[in-house]
């Protein structure tokens, strides 16, 4: 049921990520709410639940990403499982400290995936576009966290987003 939920919710994250995301640019810049949801995710669900979950997210956001399919799949797992120590030996249930653990990670996907266009398609991004992907991410990410604070303090889940 649990993982229900999270798919369900990931997939309308997607659909916002294709259809109404792109409409809110910063200077052509923006960002995956998708990414945003995973990572926020990765802190409130099991270690073993993580990679079941990187793979489903990872296949959402590989749909689009035709040239480089299996990049977000393999990223998704490698840095969820890192994000996951990460938030347990960092996150003290501090709102800012959260927010900005998320926006690191997520800037950090970006920034790799970003190296994998640049090497194997020939697609350059300009850091003034990273910058304004941070900002955009980190707005983001701090309404996300609220917004999935409420249904991460449900029964459903055991670790919980305390403030």
């Amino acid at each position: 049921m649990k993982f229900l939920l999270l798919f369900i919710i990931g997939i309308f994250f997607f659909l916002l990520d294709i259809s109404v995301i792109p409409l809110f640019t910063i200077n052509g810049s923006y960002t995956s709410l998708t990414s945003v949801y995973f990572f926020i995710c990765c802190m409130n669900i099991e270690k073993y639940e993580i990679v079941y979950f990187s793979v489903v997210i990872g296949f959402l956001q590989d749909v689009f990403f035709i040239n480089g399919f299996g990049v977000n799949i393999f990223l998704n797992i490698i840095l969820g499982v890192l994000f996951y120590y990460v938030s347990i030996k960092y996150n003290k249930n501090k709102y800012f400290l959260s927010v900005l653990i998320v926006s690191i990670f997520c800037i950090f996907k970006s920034f790799i995936t970003n190296i994998f266009l640049m090497i194997f398609l020939g697609v350059g991004i300009s850091g003034l576009y990273m910058i304004y992907e941070l900002i955009y991410i980190f707005v983001f990410s701090a309404f996300l966290y609220l917004f999935l604070g409420r249904i991460f303090k449900g029964r459903l889940f055991k670790k919980s987003l305390e403030f």
